[in-house]
Order: structure tokens, then sequence, then C-alpha cells
């Protein structure tokens, strides 16, 4: 059943723990679980805020009783709900059951919701106008409670008491906004992140070897590191390496990522080092990720058969809504949302970082998803009614496109043609947002595995805009409503926004669309004009968490269709969570749910399963496997 919320303000309470912390022993370095249990660890202070006022002092002191029945909030309420479970654990006298709660929620999720910003700074000045220092935290950094000056053990003091009050004004002011199905998703989230994955650390360390090993291979390979030139990532060794070989310099990567995979594929096979670098940049990924899951890890203990089994186990770092459409995203240093599709090889080793998360001990994992859900939420937007009917008469998304748009006629085309069944795949996947030829040929290759020349791409856009006018139609509504959006105030003197209203009834707000000027990519054998204005291109914008991104009629119809099928995904989570079931972790359309050894795949599949409510001719399907590690 879902949550009944008290949405009573009175029965609010915020709560802050301020701890010791350095470069080492953080949060941020070591996630909340292994964080609390380093022995560098004091929570010195807490302040709790409710309302009749702000009790601050040694988490000792307070009498925590008070808070029976109780909403609790907290500005990254993974963090603060861990420290008090480790003070539950060593002192239960003083610190009785977390249970004695009735809530414990976020109010960053909240501020993510809300405006695309989860700290409380950039959320305080977004939502009241006005800025917030955080210098008292930063001077914090290594200063225990006993060794800070009574002045400046006062500033701390201040400093709690305002960001407690800040944090339950903006819950108390906001959390009206949020529905309940999003307050529930919020709680879900947390303690997904805290119920932790066990981890195969015999098999962490092999990978880790195996990656340092190959590191340091490669390193002596490229040919600015043999020669002391610099660092392997060097920009200035890299730029030099391009002069000496002739060739253009590659852009950045983390600004141009489609822009630097361009560049390597033109140079790696005339020039070895090119693809080197490549495979540092993967190999020393891996090998991060490898040092941080073992700093992170702690010992915890599993029932089976009455008796106790030790396994290693660590936190699930997940942000609720970390994307502008509500989509989840990866924290803290281990992106459980974004491994890579394939594993890393080289020679006979293979490096799979999904493989060393493993269920606890006499459990299993029904690994289940929703298939090509976002192509069904978008034939469904654009009301696409011939092709929604071909999938719920049997015939499989890809193949439904083939025969819709390509002219098949036969078969079960995946295995009379295979090339056409994965052109249908990369079509359906790839061009229902707008993307063009150039794009199309590394998406082509990415999703289906296809070499397409860039005339095959051409043809392929082409054919799949005449052939989906719902689709290309929706594009252009949407580019037109959020071109009409435009201004910088309404009457009230609010600002402007690009408001998507979702099947679900939720909402994606636009802020601040107005048109800005970006400079233009050349094209192949185009001069570069003498007129600098010649190389700008107006795009219509809007202020996303504080940036100002570029969208259009595709980039629109891909959030929205992302949105729609994240609030399907979010009907069919809650109802396994609510049924019992332990959900360690989910990435985009797929549920990793951990259940005892006997338990039936069909009891998550028929959870799952369901078409919305407010979607009820939506045609699902959802695949599953039972697993002993994650896997795709």
């Amino acid at each position: 059943m879902p949550i009944e919320f008290d949405h009573d303000p009175d029965n609010v309470f915020s709560v802050d723990f301020e701890t010791y912390y350095d470069d080492e022993c953080s949060v941020k370095t070591l996630a909340p679980q292994a964080y609390v249990r380093d022995d560098r660890f004091d929570a010195y202070l807490v302040t709790i805020t409710g309302p009749n006022g702000t009790w601050a002092g040694d988490p000792e002191e307070y009498d925590w009783n008070k808070l029976a029945g109780k909403t609790l909030v907290s500005h990254n309420a993974a963090f603060d709900k861990t420290v008090y479970e480790f003070l539950h654990e060593s002192d239960p006298g003083i610190f009785p059951s977390p249970s004695l709660f009735r809530e414990w929620n976020c109010s960053a999720n909240l501020c993510a919701f809300l405006c695309n910003r989860r700290s409380l700074a950039q959320a305080w000045e977004y939502l009241y106008g006005v800025s917030l220092s955080k210098a008292v935290r930063t001077e914090m950094k290594g200063q225990r409670w006993d060794q800070m000056t009574e002045p400046f053990q006062q500033k701390v003091i201040d400093y709690a008491i305002s960001d407690s009050e800040k944090c339950r004004k903006i819950w108390i002011d906001f959390v009206d906004r949020w529905s309940d199905v999003e307050r529930e998703v919020s709680l879900e989230t947390i303690e997904g992140t805290l119920g932790g994955i066990a981890v195969n650390l015999d098999l962490v360390e092999e990978y880790r070897q195996a990656c340092s090993k190959q590191l340091h291979l490669v390193e002596i390979t490229l040919p600015w590191m043999a020669e002391g030139r610099g660092k392997p990532t060097s920009p200035k060794a890299i730029r030099d390496q391009c002069r000496r070989d002739d060739i253009n310099p590659p852009p950045v990567k983390y600004t141009d990522e489609e822009g630097y995979q361009e560049w390597e594929d033109t140079y790696k096979d005339a020039h070895p080092w090119v693809a080197m670098l490549g495979d540092w940049r993967q190999v020393n990924k891996a090998l991060k990720t490898l040092e941080t899951i073992q700093a992170r890890v702690i010992k915890a203990v599993e029932w089976v058969d009455g008796k106790p089994v030790e396994y290693w186990c660590m936190d699930v770092p997940m942000k609720y809504f970390g994307a502008h459409t509500g989509r989840w995203s990866g924290d803290a240093g281990v992106n459980f949302q974004n491994f890579r599709k394939k594993p890393l090889e080289w020679g006979d080793t293979k490096i799979d970082i999904r493989a060393v998360f493993i269920p606890r001990p006499g459990h299993k994992f029904i690994i289940a998803d929703y298939s090509q859900i976002e192509p069904r939420c978008l034939a469904w937007l654009s009301g696409d009614e011939e092709f929604l009917q071909m999938v719920r008469d049997g015939w499989s998304v890809y193949e439904a496109h083939a025969r819709a748009c390509m002219g098949w006629e036969g078969e079960n085309l995946k295995e009379t043609d295979k090339t056409l069944y994965a052109l249908a795949k990369a079509s359906r996947l790839g061009l229902g947002y707008g993307c063009g030829k150039d794009k199309f040929q590394v998406v082509a290759k990415a999703l289906a595995d296809l070499d397409l020349t860039i005339e095959e791409c051409e043809a392929a856009v082409y054919d799949f805009r005449d052939k989906n006018k719902k689709v290309t139609n929706l594009w252009k509504d949407l580019h037109r409503a959020f071109a009409h959006s435009q201004g910088t105030r309404k009457k009230d003197g609010s600002s402007k926004s690009f408001d998507l209203v979702l099947p679900s009834g939720r909402m994606i707000k636009y802020p601040r669309v107005k048109t800005t000027m970006y400079p233009r990519k050349l094209k192949p054998g185009e001069p570069k004009p003498k007129n600098p204005s010649d190389m700008l291109e107006a795009r219509l914008t809007a202020d996303i968490g504080g940036k100002r991104l570029p969208f259009y009629g595709g980039k629109l119809c891909e959030n929205l269709t992302q949105a729609t099928a994240r609030d399907v995904f979010v009907e069919g989570f809650l109802r396994v969570r609510r049924a019992g079931y332990t959900v360690p972790f989910h990435v985009h359309d797929e549920l990793i749910v951990e259940v005892p050894e006997d338990t039936p795949m069909e009891e998550i599949t028929k959870l799952l399963d369901v078409p919305p409510t407010w979607m009820p001719d939506l045609p699902t399907e959802v695949e599953a496997v039972e697993a002993y590690r994650y896997q795709k």
C-alpha cells in the first residue's frame, strides 16, 4: 500500500549533524557507511529545528524520544540517517531505534525536484534570491571540536543552526508541490542507498591488479611518457605529439565527447598512440572505480539457515532526480547508472565491473527490465495507434517498425534478416529524437553494431522522417511551444518558463527560455568566414540547474519520452517495494531485485508488467533473468 504521509508542518523537525572530515576521511570519499565506521569519524554536533525553535549541542545530550512519530528531514538524509543509525548501533540506550520516527526524508531531493539544484546554498539562492556562504564549513575541515577555539565553536553552531532552519523552511514552504508518489520515491531511494549491495571483494582485487598492470603497459607505450614529456593525459604533451605527427589536436573530452570520439576514430589506425590514449582513459577509470569500491566496503552479517554468514557490502550511491527528466543518476565515485556496456578486454583478461556486485548470502538477483519502453512511450505520445496495435498483436517493437516503415512482410525478422533487424532497432531507438546523419552513424554503431556509410545514414534519416509524420509533428509542436514561451517576466514579475506536462501529471519546467548565440561548426570543406558573426548561430535555451542549455523539438521530445518512461518505471518500482521486496539499485528501466533463492521470477514480473493507471493502453513487456552477479 502507498505510504500515508503526515502533512502537518508542526510535526516536521529538521536534523543536521556536523562531523569531523578531512581529505581522506569524508562522506564524499568513503560514502556514508564506511565513513561513519572510520576510526577518525566523530559526530560532535547536531542541530534540530522544530516549530518552536532550534536545539544545538552534543548528540548524546538530546532526548531523541521527543521525536517519536515525527517527520524528520535533512539536507542529504542518506548521510544524516546513516550517522544516527550508527549512533544507535553504538549506544541504543541514548539513541533509540530509527523506527521511532515516522519518516526521514531529504530536502535536497525536494530541491532537485523543484529546481534541479541539490546544494542548500544553490537551492536557497534560487528559491529565495539570497546567497549563502559556506566559508565556515570549509574552515571546519580537519578540525576536531575539542581543538576549536570557543569563538570558532560558536561560529560552527551558528552556521549549523542556520542550515537546519533553512532546511526546515524549504520543506515547509515547498513540500506541497511534491506529490506523495515522488515523496515515496525519494524515501525508497534513500533506503536503497543505505541498504547497500554485497561485493565480491576477491574479484575486485583481481580486477584491480589486472588494471594496474595494464595501465603500466599502456603508459610506457605512449611516446611522451616514454620520453618523460608529460603525464598520460597532459593536454600540452598531447598537442605536442599531434604537431610532431602533423595531425589535428583533439577537443577536450569532457566538454565534447562526440568530437573527441570522432578525432580518435579518425587517427587511431595511422597513429597507434591515439588508440592507446583511449585505452589508458578506460583502464584508469576502471582502476579508480575498483579502488573506490575497496575503500568503501564494510563487513555485514546475513543469517542463513539459522547461522550467521559474513560478507562484504557497500552503499549504492544514487541521486533521486539526478537528471532534469527525473531519472536517477550516479553519485560519489561509483556510478551504477553508467557502467561500461562491454567489458574491458586485453589478451585473455576481461574486466566486467558489474560482476563484482552479488546478492547477499542465501539470495539471488532477479534482474528485470521494461523492454523497449522508450519506443513504446514515444509511439503513445505521438498518437501512433497503428504501431501500438502491432505491438499489442505480438510483434516486437523493432519488427513492427520494419513492417510499418521498411517494407518488411516476412516472418521472424530477427532470425530471417539480422542486418535489417539491426537497422530497424537503430532507427527506432536512434531517430525518434531528431538526430541527423552524422550522429546516427555513431548511434547505429553503439546501439546495433552497424557500420553504415554517411550516405546510408542520410537515407535512413530521410526514410524515418518521411514515414513517421506523427513523431516529426510532435517535434514541431514542442519546438513551437518552447519558442513561444520566450520572455523574461510574467505579469506577476516571476520568470517565464516552458512547462511540459507529462501523462502522469508530473511537470518538467524549462525556466527563463531565451535565444542564445552559439559558435557553429563548419561543414566539411566550408571556409572559415571573415566576419566573426557568421560563425554564430541562434539557439533556444533554458536555465537548467544553473546552466544555460540548448533545446529544440527533437531534444524536447527526448525529454518528454524519457520522463514518461521514468514514470512508468516508478509505478512498477513502487509496486515491487510495497510488496516487501528488496531493491538494492536500479538502472534506468532495469530493476535489480534481491530475493531469497526459492522466490519464483514470476512474482516480480507480474508486479512490473502492468500499464500505469494514467496510461492504461500502453503495451508493456517485461524481461527478466535470475543471476548470482549483476549482469546485463
